[in-house]
């Protein structure tokens, strides 16, 4: 699960803060997210993308920060996780 807000009261950059839930059954490793500017059509229209933790533990929440440049016409923001490598067989390495 992902929850955030996008502060846009910088004029050169959005910061896009917020935390990282993993809901899976196993630990993940080398966890990133991607922080997406979608115009009125949902067009991608500026992005950026934040390293969160080496490990997340089943169950565990990280935080995160994502600068995004400001671009024009701008209607919402999105959050995804862009990579990440699951445990094996619910354990640790």
């Amino acid at each position: 699960m992902i929850a955030y807000e996008a502060d846009t009261t910088r004029p050169e950059r959005v910061r896009v803060v917020g935390t990282l839930t993993n809901g899976r059954p196993t630990d993940v490793f080398e966890v990133s997210v991607t922080a997406e500017a979608l115009n009125d059509t949902g067009k991608v229209v500026a992005k950026g993308i934040a390293y969160v933790d080496a490990r997340i533990p089943r169950g565990a929440s990280r935080p995160f920060s994502i600068s995004v440049p400001v671009a024009a016409g701008v209607v919402r923001y999105r959050v995804v996780v862009s990579t990440f490598r699951a445990a094996l067989g619910g354990e640790s390495p």
